[in-house]
């Protein structure tokens, strides 16, 4: 008895152990965004409908709300922790979780105080979907050497080839060429633009050797094809167009099908047969015409490749550099 009252003692008198946060253990990075929202009419977003990921040469981070204000021609700025240990800060992948829209011209990324990517540009995030910005001036985070391999540029404005420069869209050099899978063959494109009533989109389209096939073209009234299509939009693809912002819309010719897709679904579908499967069976490389440089399209790593005179600057009047 005298035993257990004598380890009861010691047990009350022994010293407490401090309770350690092994969360704390981890370096926890602080990062402050501040952007620059649109002068446009429609290019005003929500304030908390908006996540943001920075993407790094080792890692990212998780995806953070980020709450600012993105009334249009507004500054904003939004901060959050993350422990990621991501290496040199290479882009920002920022995800619309709303139904609206939002236009950046510029933004800055700031991690624990110091500036470690900055770009100004045009970037339109549609309705529930994801836009990607690069930092070509983006430095080094974790005391690495700044690294020289370039950095993927993932959006390339949509330059008019209509000019001489591009042959009046016949110069291969303007054009981008495109190679799917082993079993599929043609082209697939996401285009970011304003989708009107009678101006129309235009992607031009040409075979491997840069000879030019033919036109798609459609607006929210009409869908043209050179010599294969000519009808009224469908109502479907007419309704899922966003009014007064850009829309962002994937154009798919392959196995003789010509497909528009908006977000997941597929709005616009048309089989080619005869001599219009024949023609553009054929549709290798493909160029833009009649889109504003506010627009861009999704380039593809690996799968397509840029022309010589295609750049990731342009202006209304031509896509040479």
């Amino acid at each position: 008895m005298d035993i257990l009252l004598s380890l009861a003692i010691f047990i009350l008198i022994l010293p407490s152990v401090p309770s350690y946060d092994y969360k704390l253990w981890t370096k926890v990075r602080a990062i402050t965004i501040t952007h620059k929202t649109g002068s446009g009419r429609w290019h005003g977003g929500e304030k908390e409908d908006f996540t943001f990921k920075l993407i790094g040469s080792k890692n990212r981070t998780a995806e953070h709300v980020c709450i600012a204000d993105r009334d249009r021609d507004v500054v904003g700025v939004c901060s959050f922790n993350d422990p990621a240990r991501i290496g040199r800060l290479k882009g920002l992948s920022i995800a619309n979780a709303g139904d609206n829209f939002w236009a950046i011209v510029d933004i800055e990324v700031e991690i624990n105080g110091v500036l470690r990517g900055s770009w100004s540009g045009y970037r339109g995030v549609n309705k529930f979907n994801t836009a990607f910005v690069g930092f070509p001036r983006s430095g080094d985070v974790l005391g690495e050497l700044l690294m020289s391999e370039p950095i993927v540029q993932e959006q390339y404005p949509t330059c008019d080839c209509w000019n001489s420069k591009c042959g009046y869209c016949t110069n291969p050099s303007c054009t981008i060429k495109q190679s799917l899978s082993n079993t599929e063959r043609g082209i697939q494109v996401q285009v970011l633009s304003k989708v009107k009533w009678r101006t129309l989109n235009s992607v031009v389209l040409f075979d491997e050797a840069g000879s030019h096939l033919g036109t798609f073209q459609w607006s929210i009234s009409r869908v043209y094809l050179t010599g294969c299509i000519q009808c009224r939009t469908p109502k479907q693809l007419r309704k899922s167009v966003i009014r007064g912002g850009q829309t962002s819309w994937e154009l798919s010719i392959k196995d003789s099908v010509v497909e528009i897709s908006i977000g997941d679904v597929t709005v616009y579908n048309y089989r080619l047969m005869g001599e219009c499967r024949e023609i553009y069976g054929r549709v290798r490389r493909f160029a833009f015409s009649e889109l504003d440089c506010s627009s861009s399209f999704r380039f593809v790593p690996g799968e397509m490749v840029l022309g010589e005179s295609v750049s990731g600057e342009c202006d209304s009047a031509s896509c040479a550099t």
